[in-house]
């Protein structure tokens, strides 16, 4: 009869005081006044990375993203994302323009207990076609960066570009 009357006494009282805990919480909150920030999407604090025409690119973690400044409300759109490599975390990227119009994207990718970066490259001039950089060849004596079509499975090179 008494663990009953116990156990009645110890839920009653759990009640009451989770009941207060909430109301406490609810009514301190109503007491403070809050000033809120304006919401600032986060490309206007960070320069971008590229700009081309009237689009500015952002080079993340592991993606590339185009925002277009023409835009009356611009938002965000990730354009490339490189292939996923199994065991392997992005540490970085880069993102320039070479002289040919390309937009070159390079990734930092480490390996599971490998450590150190593998610089991974791929380039377009248009966004939507990608090339990957397969590495280096020599023309005639002169070094060349080959790059083939992104998904290709060949071998070979679909296009070279001089090394400068």
């Amino acid at each position: 009869m008494k663990v009953k009357s116990f156990v009645k006494l110890a839920a009653i009282l759990f009640i009451v005081l989770v009941t207060l805990f909430v109301a406490s919480i609810f009514f301190a909150n109503k007491k403070v006044a809050t000033q809120v920030e304006p919401y600032r999407p986060w490309w206007e604090t960070l320069e971008p990375d590229a700009v081309v025409g009237e689009k500015n690119y952002y080079s993340r973690s592991c993606s590339l993203v185009e925002l277009d400044t023409q835009s009356e409300h611009p938002l965000p759109e990730t354009i490339f994302k490189p292939p996923i490599r199994l065991i392997a975390s992005c540490r970085g990227s880069d993102l320039i323009i070479n002289k040919n119009g390309y937009l070159i994207f390079s990734v930092c990718r480490v390996d599971f207990g490998g450590g150190g970066c593998g610089k991974e490259r791929y380039r377009s001039s248009d966004m939507v076609h990608w090339q990957e950089d397969i590495g280096t060849t020599w023309i005639k004596g002169e070094q060349y960066t080959a790059w083939r079509e992104l998904g290709s499975t060949s071998s070979k090179a679909d296009a070279v570009s001089r090394v400068e």
